[in-house]
């Protein structure tokens, strides 16, 4: 038989774009990112912002700076290395440890722009340094060690720079020195070496060759000198400079570095250049050194004038000026003590002595993100703070500490740190000298160097959150504006006033308003990495990094602010109102922002949008020669010699010109021509018109005003004419004469005689008795205010085709004569009206209508209780038992006034409990004429049942509620009024029995359905089951024997009661419990890829699955559709994947969320999100999916049919393109027709399976599938 084609088996696929684009109600707008293969570790801007360095495990990026495009990249990993072996570029050092393949973290990144070379450190090789071309990223600029024909003696200081294990930490600054003295390297790196938790550890002695490199240390980066000196300790040969701890005492100092940055002092006169480095210190606890976790170094770069201070030309060592002060955020007892980012910047700062109205100067302060150490916060998220420190501060307090150490000793206050090598000793002693400022800044050989400041300097927390991992700060239009990078992938913006952004009150209590907040998820679950940099060209971008995604976020997206109010409420930093080009912008995006009122920022407040008011709003249709006048208010600048214009819509302009001072603008503008006012819509006596102030042929404010026209408030309600002229906001008047509304005195010889609506003549509404249809009758209208002579005549009219006669019965009423008016309805109400006889469209004001009742008693009374219980009604109908029907009293001779017995058709429900409560409907005939006649008439056997007044229908329906039984019986229902009707079903009144609830225990987070068993459990009108007395049981069903329902959350795991309660009454299970137990949870799924045609099987790991009854599986935003799951054991669950739709295959892995028991998997943590995304609510997911296409399969030569002779084994060899599935052999099923093809080898390329019992040779062809 001849196998087809291998057919593709349905696989896998599934991915998410990590980011929401354009993720725009946030006020932030991703505008460009760049995707990267691998874990990214380090990025640099260039000097002008041209281009974007990205270095990730194993690879560097070179970008367009902008568009992130790829100009140039390189690979720089993995390679064969060993912590245990020096660099192989030692040309002396052999190795005998195993070499394994090792990637390559980049741990150093740093351009130098004036040598045109990058500087590039990573984790191989003992850290060793590239120094590429800046211009090409992916061409080495300088080769070191150089080799070849002028071979340089290297040392393995030189290149041994970075820490060369992934998780320790490296920072990197590139140091110009004054005066051309060539660049230098400022490098921190968290010691890896013998002793470390970094370290392998293999007992051998040489380990201790790794004991050298020190955690600080300055070196020499001229890439065109003399390259043996490149990367050496900068200093004379007998002299290193660099800062190292002894080898006893690094297990009290474990360092790691959080950022290195350059500060010129803030002190006017030197404003000497600073480097920092902030880092952590895991010292133990009361160690008299550094108590404080947080710490902030500074070393002295000395300018070149200064650099002839210690005699020899040469700069001090870092040690000499090496100074560490603790940074602590928060009160001693709760403080975040683990520093995660930092951030120098020049903004506002009002400190506590400061409490002036003025705003404060900026100054220059450092941003700082500070986590609690262990403390988790929201999914496992540490808590987190922002603290704001003053490096005016920080500066007094090195000064005080060093003239504390030297001159005026203070205990306690400052240490000499005698745990670093190139140290000079145990502590400070008193010197009878006066310490210069350059001594006080920076130190001097002679005095004792290094120092630590005891006493850490403190902050308050200006903003709180959970899982912060970065930090930037913008000063904007007066606002300070903080950019908070998360743990889960999200930028936070926040906006504060500078006027009191962080106002410290004298009692501490920091203040930062946050006048806004804004946020995006820029790449989905992925941490942004701590240090974070607006682009030097152009400050309203922001570059970040997450760990798979270099993006370039626009600080402000303003144009989706399509008004100035909505624009400036934003209270959005960046964005402002342009007001001559109507639209919400940047502040340069505006053409000529730079003049006077072009462009308001939302510091002003709301108050400042242009707006224009016109004086008379409200035009009369009559008025000759009408103008307006338009009053200017808010941002506008001055209108003077611009080409302005009042713009009316339909293309109609008219001239304007303007008047008043800059300060209060008035504008005067001609109404539109009267041919061209717009129609009056059909039912309104007014029409509102939009004008626009047009300058330069832009419309850049409107108002409206209104054109009102009296004749058609008289018009529009002709039954209240009078009322509504005379009550109407236009200036309007009443001429009785006319009987008209005018605009104008002079249109009306009498119009002064009324002046408000309460002198218009009008009927007085009174109540009639109801008519019969068809019966003639006299009604009487009283007058107010009748103005009319008697001789005035008048008409009635009732609505209908047909007038009645009006007859004066004295100056104040009228009898309308002989009204005969018809209905074939049970009732139907009739206007009453006067008009006058000669002007027919003319009425008497009728401001409250009045009407007469007409009733048939033909119509709408089917039974005897019906007709004569509308006598209640005023309607005078008799019962003719004959006919059965309803006639008009007095058209037969006078029958009984009494009706047959009740008759009952049905009763429901049928039975109920003892406790009664049960509301029980009867339906049939003549059941009483009125709800009195029920009242008390109805019972069950001896047991009464109350009616309910809102439930009874006339006749045919009665709905009472039944009373308690003492015992169990069933009886008829009777209705009794003076004549007795019985049900023909019997009512039984019984005890319902509840016994068991299953499952007795569920999750807290509900979901669980419940069977609940018993007898008699379908009685009564109403059952409710409560939880725990407070939440309900929802979807209930019922039967007989059981209850079913969903069981609600809980907050806590303990037993409940469950309470099944009919009508309302008490429990019917005294004693039926159901336990909360902790929820369930999903600790890993795996695999974490699928084929995109979905289907393959991802198996959930975790605890407590045995309380899961059912469990869906949903891809976030391309999944087709959820798949059901199946629970295996109290650790196992089984989901298929989803296929997935319209999804490249390989991108980034998409969220996947978990519904157990219908309820969304949540790990047990606050609800974080929606306070980190207001605007999105996100529900983060701690699960994702990465999607790929489908393998595909064929054989060796890919022919299309394969020969085999029937009787023989048969072994088939498919080849398959490689895939990034990973799929184990059980993955793989493989079938010739129906029968199953044994696998017996899968590689990455093959799978070979064999058939071995005879293949069916009554099939000609059989089809293979994989």
């Amino acid at each position: 038989a001849a196998g087809a084609e291998p057919r593709p088996p349905v696989l896998l696929l599934l991915l998410l774009p990590l980011l929401l684009l354009p993720g725009r109600a946030a006020g932030l707008e991703v505008q460009r990112k760049f995707l990267s293969p691998t874990p990214t570790n380090n990025f640099a801007l260039d000097g002008p912002g041209s281009r974007v360095y990205l270095a990730a495990v194993n690879r560097l990026f070179q970008l367009s700076g902008g568009e992130l495009a790829l100009e140039a990249e390189a690979a720089v990993g993995p390679v064969l290395d060993s912590p245990l072996c020096h660099a192989p570029q030692l040309p002396q050092a052999s190795c005998e440890h195993p070499k394994v393949l090792t990637n390559n973290y980049n741990k150093i990144l740093q351009p130098d722009p004036e040598q045109g070379v990058l500087v590039v450190c990573g984790s191989i090789y003992q850290g060793l340094c590239q120094l590429r071309s800046m211009a090409n990223i992916s061409a080495v600029a300088v080769r070191f060690p150089p080799g070849g024909s002028d071979p340089v003696t290297v040392f393995p200081s030189m290149l041994n720079v970075a820490a060369n294990h992934p998780n320790a930490s490296t920072v990197g600054l590139v140091l110009r020195r004054g005066g051309g003295g060539g660049a230098r390297l400022l490098v921190a790196a968290t010691y890896t070496g013998f002793g470390s938790p970094f370290f392998p550890r293999n007992r051998s002695l040489e380990d201790h060759r790794f004991e050298n490199t020190p955690e600080i240390a300055i070196r020499a980066l001229n890439a065109r000198g003399d390259l043996a000196k490149l990367f050496t300790f900068d200093i004379n040969p007998s002299d290193d400079n660099i800062f190292k701890i002894k080898q006893g005492a690094k297990a009290r100092h474990k360092l790691s570095f959080v950022r290195a940055f350059l500060q010129r002092g803030a002190a006017p006169p030197a404003r000497r250049p600073y480097a920092y480095l902030a880092l952590n210190s895991e010292a133990n606890a009361g160690d008299k050194e550094s108590p404080s976790h947080s710490l902030l170094a500074r070393i002295c770069l000395g300018e070149p004038a200064e650099a002839t201070l210690n005699g020899s030309g040469e700069t001090k060592k870092l040690t000499e000026s090496y100074i560490q002060l603790g940074l602590r955020c928060g009160g001693a007892a709760d403080a975040f003590t683990r520093l995660v980012s930092v951030f120098p910047a020049r903004a506002a700062w009002r400190g506590p002595a400061d409490p002036g109205p003025a705003p404060p100067p900026p100054e220059e302060l450092l941003f700082g993100v500070f986590e609690r150490a262990g403390a988790g916060g929201g999914g496992g998220r540490p808590q987190s703070a922002l603290c704001v420190f003053r490096f005016a501060e920080i500066e007094e307090t090195i000064r005080a500490a060093r003239n504390s150490c030297f001159v005026s000793p203070a205990a306690g206050m400052v240490t000499v740190l005698d745990s670093v090598v190139q140290g000079t000793g145990p502590a400070c002693e008193k010197r009878n000298i006066q310490l210069q400022p350059e001594q006080l800044d920076c130190g001097a050989a002679h005095l004792q160097h290094p120092l630590a400041i005891v006493n850490p300097v403190t902050a308050t927390p200006v903003f709180t959150y959970s899982g912060l991992t970065a930090v930037a700060v913008a000063s904007v239009n007066n606002y300070t504006v903080v950019f908070l990078g998360t743990a889960s992938g999200g930028l936070l913006k926040a906006s504060g006033a500078r006027q009191g952004f962080f106002s410290l009150q004298i009692n501490l209590d920091s203040t930062m308003k946050v006048i806004s907040r804004r946020s995006i998820s820029v790449a989905y679950g992925e941490p942004v990495h701590p240090i974070m940099q607006f682009d030097p060209s152009d400050p309203t971008y922001l570059y970040l990094m997450t760990s798979y995604q270099m993006t370039r976020v626009k600080v402000a997206a303003c144009d989706q602010y399509s008004t100035c109010a909505e624009c400036l409420a934003a209270a959005d930093a960046y964005c402002g109102w342009c007001t001559m080009e109507t639209r919400c912008s940047l502040q340069h995006e505006c053409t000529n922002f730079t003049g006077a009122s072009f462009w308001a920022s939302a510091s002003g407040g709301v108050q400042q949008c242009p707006s224009m008011t016109i004086l008379e709003p409200e035009v009369n249709i009559d008025k000759e020669n009408p103008a307006l006048i338009i009053q200017i208010n808010g941002t506008i600048p001055n209108l003077n010699g611009t080409n302005i214009s009042c713009d009316y819509g339909n293309n109609i302009h008219t001239v304007a010109r303007v008047a008043g001072d800059y300060v209060n603008q008035f504008i005067y503008c001609s109404l539109l021509p009267r041919e061209k006012y717009p129609a009056f819509p059909d039912d309104q006596d007014h029409v509102v018109v939009e004008a626009a102030l047009r300058v330069n042929s832009k419309n850049i404010i409107r108002a409206n005003f209104t054109i009102y026209d009296c004749k058609r408030t008289g018009n529009i309600h002709p039954k209240r004419a009078c009322t509504s002229c005379l009550s109407t906001r236009w200036k309007c008047h009443w001429c009785p004469s006319t009987y008209t509304c005018v605009s104008n005195h002079s249109q009306c010889d009498d119009a002064l005689r009324m002046k408000k609506k309460i002198d218009c003549p009008r009927i007085v509404p009174a109540s009639l008795d109801p008519m019969p249809t068809g019966v003639s009758r006299d009604i009487t209208i009283s007058l107010a205010n009748a103005t009319f002579s008697q001789e005035t005549a008048l008409e009635c009219h009732f609505g209908t085709d047909r007038t009645f006669e009006a007859r004066w019965v004295n100056s104040s009423a009228v009898e309308c004569v002989h009204v005969l008016l018809h209905t074939s309805e049970k009732s139907h109400l009739f206007p009453v009206n006067l008009q006058l006889k000669d002007r027919p469209d003319r009425f008497i004001d009728s401001p409250e209508t009045m009407t007469v009742e007409v009733y048939n008693c033909a119509t709408g009374s089917a039974d005897c209780s019906q007709c004569l219980g509308r006598e209640d009604l005023g309607h005078r109908c008799v019962w003719s038992e004959s006919s059965s029907s309803c006639r008009l009293h007095g058209e037969t001779p006078q029958p009984p006034d009494a009706c047959p017995a009740p008759e009952i058709r049905k009763i429901e429900p049928l039975r109920g409990p003892l406790e009664g409560g049960t509301l029980l409907t009867i339906r049939g005939r003549n059941l009483g004429r009125r709800f009195s006649d029920v009242l008390g008439a109805i019972r069950i056997g001896s047991v009464p049942c109350v009616p309910l007044p809102h439930r009874y229908v006339v006749s045919e329906a009665i709905v009472c509620q039944t009373g308690e039984a003492a015992e169990a019986f069933s009886d008829v229902v009777t209705v009794n009024m003076s004549r007795e009707g019985r049900s023909r079903e019997r009512y039984s009144y019984v005890l319902p029995m509840v016994q068991s609830i299953a499952p007795p225990n569920g999750p807290k987070a509900g979901g669980t359905r419940v069977t609940i068993r018993g007898s008699r459990l379908d009685v009564g009108s109403e059952l409710r089951v409560l939880v725990n007395a407070s939440k309900q049981c929802t979807d209930l069903s019922r039967t007989d024997s059981t209850i079913t329902c969903t069981m609600p959350s809980a907050e806590l795991t303990t037993a409940v009661r469950v309470c099944v309660q009919f009508e309302n009454k008490s429990c019917a299970s005294p004693n039926i419990t159901f336990k909360y137990e902790k929820n369930p949870v999903i600790a890993d799924i795996n695999p974490k890829k699928s084929q995109i045609s979905g289907g393959r099987i991802i198996t959930l790991e975790g605890r407590g699955f045995e309380l899961v009854q059912n469990v869906s599986m949903v891809v976030r935003g391309i999944g087709r559709e959820q798949t059901s799951c199946k629970v295996h054991t109290d650790t196992v669950i089984t989901c298929p994947s989803p296929a997935a739709s319209n999804v490249t295959a390989g991108s980034k892995p998409a969220p996947v969320d978990f519904y157990l028991n219908g309820r969304l998997y949540a790990d047990d943590r606050p609800a974080l999100d929606e306070e980190m995304y207001p605007e999105e609510a996100l529900h983060i997911s701690k699960f994702s999916l990465e999607y790929y296409a489908d393998p595909q399969f064929f054989t060796a030569k890919k022919e299309k049919w394969i020969k085999h002779h029937p009787g023989e084994p048969l072994t088939l060899v498919i080849h398959k393109e490689p895939d990034s599935l990973g799929l184990e052999s059980n993955e793989y099923q493989v079938k010739i027709g129906l029968i199953s093809c044994e696998i017996q080898i899968v590689s990455d390329k093959v799978i070979h399976c064999s058939v071995n019992e005879s293949l069916s040779t009554s099939e000609r062809q059989l089809p293979v599938t994989v």
